[in-house]
């Protein structure tokens, strides 16, 4: 009977969904610590550091990937696309993407340093912080290239210590150092990411040096700029919606304000762990059941598995304000007001992934650079016009606009343009009409005079359980029949 059972464990082990799910499992880890590191973050570095200090930390690692995108030019991103071509030349091509990346990184940093003056006055941090940015993204280009040597090979368990090793080594030094100095503590958690991405890279290197052939071959640079470059505003204007708003509050109006806006964010960003949860669920599915058409199939998996996105949203809006009041210093306060308005967008950021899965399916990239174009300079215009007017929280409405104009501009594309096969997105018109209404009820009832007999803690609980048999109501009668 034993020697069935391990015969059946080990023939579970060899099939395509076991290893499946084992690589998405270490992949969604890895996601999920790394995401972590701005909420586990939130009690050390409140309480370390003045909100001054806190909101010029938050702006520097919103230019990071920024430069990462324009020093590099994305180019690094071809190489895990290239590796699935199956050619006998990877190592051929892995060292012309690394030539070029130097070519490139050295004509984008040389001309950081001719117009080293008005850069500094355009990015309004203290010195010697826009050369810090530099090295930290160079560090990380260093870092995404190892990475996408590894994605290829499914090396799933390699990438997820690795990611975590990175992310969590920095985070530590930068905590020790931040203890140490006595002004400019900020700088504590800026030198740990430089200490760590050196450290890093020379290791990076060094593994990496075994899989390069040195070459500089023209069809391979052809591959890699045709490859990367249409995505290369694609990702500007990524980084600008999920980034841009922090640097122009600090820029608008102070690192005060700015620091109070990243704590509500970081709070409110945590809805993309229910959306990298779901995507990963839908994700293997997704291409299967559009291969054999089975999209009845796909609607009610996408159905029932985004209920899941609106139930975390609903509840991280409603206990998002004791959350940040339980994690960081009462200075810091102020950010509540911004996590409802980017849960709100964040929900609709979700769909936006999930109807992205049908341009990936058709290899259509270009409509996905258009939206985010839209969406970028959108988020752009509305920071301009309302920061001024409403202050740092005018960005987390207007990032919440954006991501709407995001996901609606593309269904639109699929839906009329493109004609595409696509979800009804009448299955999302009816949860989101059932979130506002329960977030409607939950913000009348506290705002009732003399209402406050009733703790608010147990509103807030009733409205959540009311909620979440109302929005999964197809499953349990399921259950029940």
């Amino acid at each position: 009977m034993s020697f069935r059972i391990n015969d059946l464990h080990s023939n579970i082990k060899n099939t395509h969904t076991y290893n499946l799910l084992r690589h998405s499992g270490n992949y969604f880890f890895a996601d999920v610590a790394i995401k972590a590191i701005g909420f586990v973050s939130i009690p050390i570095f409140t309480r370390l550091l003045i909100e001054e200090e806190y909101g010029i930390m938050s702006v520097f690692y919103a230019y990071v990937p920024i430069f990462v995108a324009l020093l590099s030019l994305s180019t690094y991103n071809s190489v895990s696309r290239y590796y699935y071509e199956n050619k006998d030349d990877f190592k051929e091509f892995l060292g012309t993407n690394l030539i070029l990346l130097g070519i490139i990184i050295s004509i984008t940093t040389s001309i950081f340093l001719i117009f080293r003056e008005k850069i500094y006055g355009l990015l309004n941090i203290p010195y010697p912080l826009p050369l810090l940015i530099v090295f930290v993204s160079i560090f990380s280009i260093i870092y995404s290239i190892y990475l996408q040597t590894l994605y290829p090979q499914r090396q799933s368990k390699k990438v997820a210590i690795t990611s975590i090793s990175y992310s969590y080594t920095g985070l530590i030094i930068g905590i020790f150092l931040t203890l140490i100095l006595l002004e400019n503590r900020y700088m504590g958690r800026i030198i740990g990411s430089v200490v760590t991405g050196l450290v890093f890279s020379v290791y990076f290197f060094y593994v990496l040096s075994s899989k390069i052939n040195l070459s500089f071959r023209k069809k391979h640079i052809i591959y890699i700029f045709s490859y990367t470059l249409p995505l290369l505003v694609s990702s500007l204007s990524d980084q600008i919606l999920s980034q841009f708003d922090r640097i122009m509050i600090n820029s608008i109006i102070d690192s005060k304000a700015a620091g109070f806006y990243s704590i509500g964010y970081n709070i409110g960003m945590l809805t993309l762990l229910a959306i990298s949860a779901v995507q990963l669920s839908i994700g293997p599915d997704f291409f299967r059941h559009m291969k054999d058409s089975n999209f009845q199939k796909l609607d009610k998996l996408v159905d029932r598995m985004f209920s899941f996105v609106f139930i975390f949203g609903l509840g991280l809006i409603i206990f998002g304000e004791n959350i940040l009041f339980f994690l960081s210093d009462p200075k810091f306060y102020a950010g509540a007001v911004v996590i409802p308005p980017v849960v709100a967008g964040y929900i609709f950021y979700g769909l936006f992934a999930y109807y992205s899965s049908y341009i990936a399916y058709i290899k259509k990239n270009i409509y996905l650079t258009i939206t985010t174009l839209i969406a970028g300079l959108t988020n752009i215009i509305l920071n301009i016009i309302y920061i001024p007017k409403f202050g740092f929280v005018a960005a987390a409405y207007t990032t919440l606009v954006s991501y709407f104009l995001l996901f609606f501009t593309l269904w639109l594309i699929e839906k009329y343009l493109l004609k595409l096969k696509i979800t009804s997105i009448i299955i999302f018109i009816k949860k989101l009409f059932l979130f506002y209404a329960m977030l409607g009820l939950f913000y009348f009832l506290i705002s009732i005079p003399n209402f406050e007999v009733i703790p608010t803690i147990l509103i807030k609980t009733i409205i959540l359980i009311l909620f979440i048999p109302l929005i999964l109501r197809k499953e349990i009668k399921i259950i029940i029949n």
